[in-house]
């Protein structure tokens, strides 16, 4: 078992302190690609270009405050390991590419958070997180934290079981971005620059627009 997924494990394991105070689930998250690009000369283009994929997640919950028609919950998240497809590309005018190298760009986060959910025919809300991920790459690995702001919809399926089915669609942005280093940093003989701007690299390849499809059950 990853340990990441043990405060996840243990959220579940404490009583509820009432009904429907907890909840586990599932969650897909597709993160829209990032790329960056430096132009050379007057004709010479490099990018590089992180394509979009999905990840799956493990969320859980504990609603702590009730106001009416709407309350505010504790959350956690851990998004396992995945890789994505990073392309390195050289292109020269008109757009002709010239050399094409595929590699893997790999992401992990663990991420708690507070979600504000108004209970209406439809629910609907907001939730901030703060995600603490590691990156890595052929060579490389770094971290990069930050706050993340999602709005989500969705639907709670009442039965007359009292573990009760919901599911929801979330859109998340990151309200910071990393900026992409010089490329003179990128190319520098001084291993320390240059592994440092690498590494300020990948952070700038790290997504920022995220949608989600979650799964899961409250009780």
């Amino acid at each position: 078992m990853n340990f990441k997924t043990v405060p996840l494990l243990a959220l579940l394991a404490v009583p509820g302190l009432a009904q429907e105070r907890w909840q586990a689930g599932m969650s897909l998250n597709t993160q829209i690609g990032q790329t960056v690009e430096y132009q050379s000369n007057a004709s010479q283009f490099l990018r590089f270009d992180r394509k979009d994929s999905c990840s799956p997640s493990l969320l859980a919950g504990y609603r702590a405050w009730d106001f009416g028609k709407s309350d505010l919950s504790f959350t956690g998240e851990y998004q396992f390991p995945k890789e994505f497809d990073l392309e390195t590309i050289t292109i020269h005018t008109p757009r002709n590419v010239d050399g094409r190298n595929t590699t893997w760009f790999r992401s992990e986060s663990w991420a708690p958070g507070v979600q504000l959910t108004f209970h209406h025919a439809v629910e609907w809300g907001f939730n901030l997180q703060y995600r603490l991920t590691r990156l890595q790459t052929e060579g490389y690995r770094t971290t990069h934290n930050r706050p993340w702001l999602g709005f989500h919809v969705g639907r709670t399926f009442r039965t007359d079981s009292r573990v009760k089915p919901f599911l929801a669609l979330r859109s998340s942005v990151a309200l910071t971005r990393t900026q992409a280093p010089e490329q003179s940093a990128l190319l520098a003989t001084d291993p320390s620059v240059s592994d440092n701007a690498n590494r300020q690299l990948m952070r700038s390849l790290d997504g920022r627009l995220e949608s989600s499809l979650q799964l899961g059950v409250r009780f």
